[in-house]
């Protein structure tokens, strides 16, 4: 119980220093899990998790952490209409910091 309540603290600190909606927060934590599972996500596939909020929040949320350096929208070579969302550096840094 103390290890979930520190790691909440932890990622409650984080949201704040990296300037991250806490909605936003939950669709990179999807995003960043399926990266480390080898598993790259479109933004269609992010968009269509409705669970998380509507397709309109969500796609607020993906153009948030794009543009706070989060993750990076890469364009499909096969079809430049297809973007896959990468976490960055910063991103996979914060998760670093988190388990700390």
């Amino acid at each position: 119980m103390r290890r979930f309540l520190g790691l909440r603290r932890n990622a409650l600190k984080l949201i704040k220093a990296y300037d991250v909606r806490q909605r936003s927060f939950s669709v990179l934590c999807h995003i960043v899990e399926q990266h480390m599972n080898g598993v790259s996500l479109t933004v269609s596939d992010v968009i269509g998790q409705k669970s998380i909020a509507s397709p309109a929040k969500l796609h607020s949320d993906i153009r948030h952490l794009v543009e706070s350096g989060l993750v990076v929208s890469e364009v499909y070579s096969g079809d430049r209409r297809i973007r896959y969302l990468v976490p960055t550096e910063k991103c996979l840094q914060m998760f670093d910091e988190l388990e700390a």
